[in-house]
């Protein structure tokens, strides 16, 4: 969930600039605002969203991926991760996706505070007597 080495460069802790970003239910009002030429929102002033996740597959003139080990280096922030692009523009907003988050925790594959990542036969279910926290 961190950023590649070349983001940060010889800082040794990672500062942001002023950024715009949009809180939304799901990505899918975050495009629907934007395309609303009423609401003032510009695709190309937004830096990132904060979502829970998205409801349609497509979106006519926008494609949003996750990020992968095939296009880690474009993650600019902690936390991203998907891309949003827009047809036509090179800015593209990054999207922290929480359900995503939410399932690598769950998966084990995001370590939390001190805790180590569960193995593999813990993964399912919580320790007796615990509540699993996210």
């Amino acid at each position: 969930m961190g950023v590649a080495p070349f983001i940060l460069g010889d800082h040794a802790e990672f500062e942001t600039r002023r950024l715009t970003l949009e809180f939304k239910n799901n990505i899918d009002g975050l495009i629907s605002d934007i395309e609303d030429t009423e609401s003032g929102k510009s695709y190309g002033h937004i830096d990132v969203c904060v979502c829970w996740s998205q409801i349609s597959d497509r979106f006519q003139g926008y494609d949003i991926s996750e990020i992968t080990e095939h296009n880690i280096e474009q993650r600019e922030f902690p936390g991203t991760t998907h891309l949003l692009h827009r047809d036509g523009e090179s800015h593209v907003i990054q999207v922290i996706m929480l359900k995503t988050v939410v399932e690598m925790i769950n998966a084990g594959n995001i370590k939390i505070g001190g805790t180590p990542a569960l193995e593999e036969g813990e993964r399912s279910k919580p320790a007796r007597g615990k509540r699993k926290c996210f």
